[in-house]
């Protein structure tokens, strides 16, 4: 009896993806070039083969999720494959994931204890090449640092590289506002200066308590003022 293949677009998977993320969601006044990258690779429809170095904290996650969405706005499949979640699975699910338009592989600096998900990758990559899959690898570390089997840091050393820059500390303040808008978040300008003088100044951290606000905010049916912040936050 022949195996026939499950087509992957028929199986549901434990990774969710956050629908919020597009490009015009992300704050990137000081990385236009690589968001300009991105964008001419799916508006010309060419061959893409990205590599997205950035820290946790970077927005690297939030914008692999983007480029799924925004294959989905043209009516095209994407699959966002978080190594976090994946990495203690058995590879062999991803065997046809070349059937998509796109795939975005997150974490892959996760990989280097793994062999056989390290040769599954390599496989997929060759595969997808054949099947005109756009590929999309997302790491904190630089893929020549990576212990990484030599054929596949060979392959992926030769992908467009890209680093993505945390938002920087002067741009704090206009990141938070122009997501605070985006989320259409209701707040006193002052709340931003509160929250950038008593918290963290890490935008990350600073992002999730303003959806921290919001949430509370709709609950109670009152506006985030400052009181209300040093309410909701210390409680």
């Amino acid at each position: 009896m022949n195996f026939i293949p499950m087509n992957p677009k028929q199986l549901i998977f434990p990774f969710a993806i956050d629908q919020y993320p597009r490009f015009d969601n992300f704050y990137h006044s000081h990385i236009q070039q690589l968001i300009y990258s991105l964008s001419r690779s799916l508006q010309e429809s060419t061959e893409s083969e990205f590599v997205i170095t950035g820290t946790e904290k970077s927005g690297k996650s939030f914008l692999l999720q983007a480029i799924c969405n925004e294959y989905k706005l043209i009516d095209k499949q994407a699959f966002y494959l978080p190594m976090k979640a994946a990495i203690n699975m058995e590879p062999d699910f991803i065997e046809n994931f070349d059937i998509y338009d796109a795939l975005c592989i997150d974490d892959v600096h996760l990989l280097h204890n793994h062999s056989k998900w390290q040769k599954m990758i390599f496989h997929l990559i060759n595969q997808s090449k054949e099947n005109e899959c756009n590929l999309y690898f997302g790491t904190e570390e630089s893929i020549l640092e990576l212990d990484l089997l030599p054929d596949l840091s060979s392959r992926l050393s030769r992908m467009q590289s890209l680093h993505i820059l945390s938002v920087p500390d002067d741009k704090l303040k206009e990141a938070l506002t122009f997501c605070a808008a985006k989320l259409e978040i209701s707040l006193d300008h002052e709340v931003i200066d509160y929250l950038l003088k008593r918290e963290k100044r890490e935008f990350q951290h600073l992002f999730s308590l303003l959806k921290h606000l919001d949430h509370a905010s709709a609950q109670q049916k009152r506006k985030i003022t400052i009181p209300f912040a040093k309410q909701i936050l210390l409680s």
